[in-house]
């Protein structure tokens, strides 16, 4: 016997469920908590309408990337977004990959490894092994956000 009521309760349950997913306001709710779950660690690099600009320098090498405060201030919550370009049938396509720091005081330099570097959004996939860095972008918090950038040569 209670094995039939345990099912019974499981039916009421699933009765219960359905129609609560049947309600476009809880399916709302629930999309939008699960969107916020999924985004809660990601890294956002939104360059402002009018950002501070940075003193810095950065030098890219093989294996990791030399990222130099040059001014006088130290730099906070440090987001670098390096562009990898890669090809697929000859065509160039522009792929960027994300980096942080918590700080980087002044006049102090510090070496980021390319293995480090992560795609935007939830997902955080790896840096591939050969990355062909086209651009480096840094945004920091000194007394508002600063953004620096070094083109493409």
């Amino acid at each position: 016997m209670t094995r039939l009521k345990r099912m019974g309760f499981l039916i009421i349950l699933l009765i219960l469920g359905g129609l609560l997913l049947s309600s476009s306001r809880v399916r709302q709710a629930l999309d939008t908590e699960l969107t916020r779950w999924l985004r809660r660690q990601e890294t956002r690099f939104d360059i402002p309408s009018r950002p501070l600009p940075l003193t810095g320098d950065v030098i890219v090498a093989k294996e990791h990337i030399t990222v130099c405060n040059r001014g006088e201030g130290a730099w906070r919550n440090v987001i670098l977004r390096v562009t990898n370009r890669e090809f697929f049938d000859t065509t160039p396509t522009d792929l960027p990959l994300l980096g942080e720091l918590t700080k980087l005081d002044a006049g102090a330099c510090v070496d980021v490894p390319i293995a480090d570097l992560s795609s935007p959004g939830w997902k955080k996939i790896p840096a591939p092994r050969d990355v062909n860095v086209v651009r480096v972008e840094i945004l920091a918090t000194i007394t508002g956000v600063g953004y620096f950038s070094k083109p493409e040569k």
